[in-house]
């Protein structure tokens, strides 16, 4: 009987070192990525830096006052729908008479720049989708193959993880928490 719970042992303890690999290796990937995208940003700062005649440095200011003018651009369309709603609520409560709501035309409690700060890191794009990661096929192949069809668990490591997917250019990433 307890040559039966060592074998058990043995087998949880290889399983959770087998999806511990996979998990490094998943974030060796991320890694990578992450660096690739480093890149990218250094290509594009090389480029504005070439095309305005300029130093990296200089070149990262001009794209963080595009960035801030962007982030401009989108709290002023905010405001606006914001305005044309209020008064098209307005008109509506002239016409009906209906005056027991007032909180619906008063400012949200979030700002819109809280609401709008979301965006894309590769196209600042601020179409933003966020879903959860589901199962990773990756994980289970990794565990299948090493442990058999117990293996296929490792799938569900990391499932809920949040995934942000940008509508415009298709980037994904994940949410980091704040600690």
């Amino acid at each position: 009987m307890s040559t039966f719970f060592i074998v058990l042992l043995s087998f949880s303890i290889f399983s959770l070192f087998i999806f511990w690999l996979a998990d490094t290796v998943e974030r060796k990937g991320i890694r990578k990525k992450n660096e690739r995208k480093a890149e990218a940003r250094l290509a594009y700062e090389k480029d504005i830096a070439k095309q305005y005649n300029c130093s990296l440095d200089e070149a990262k200011a001009i794209i963080q006052k595009q960035k801030e003018e962007r982030q401009r651009k989108r709290e002023a369309v905010d405001k606006k729908e914001s305005e044309e709603f209020n008064k098209f609520w307005n008109e509506l409560q002239s016409i009906t008479g209906d005056s027991a709501n007032k909180t619906i035309t008063q400012e949200p409690k979030i700002s819109s720049a809280a609401v709008t700060s979301i965006s894309c890191p590769k196209c600042y794009s601020s179409q933003i989708y966020a879903g959860k990661k589901g199962y990773g096929l990756g994980k289970a192949v990794t565990g299948a193959v090493l442990i058999g069809v117990p293996g296929l668990l490792g799938g569900f490591i990391g499932k809920d993880a949040i995934i942000l997917t940008c509508l415009k250019c298709g980037n994904k990433w994940k949410v980091k928490k704040n600690s």
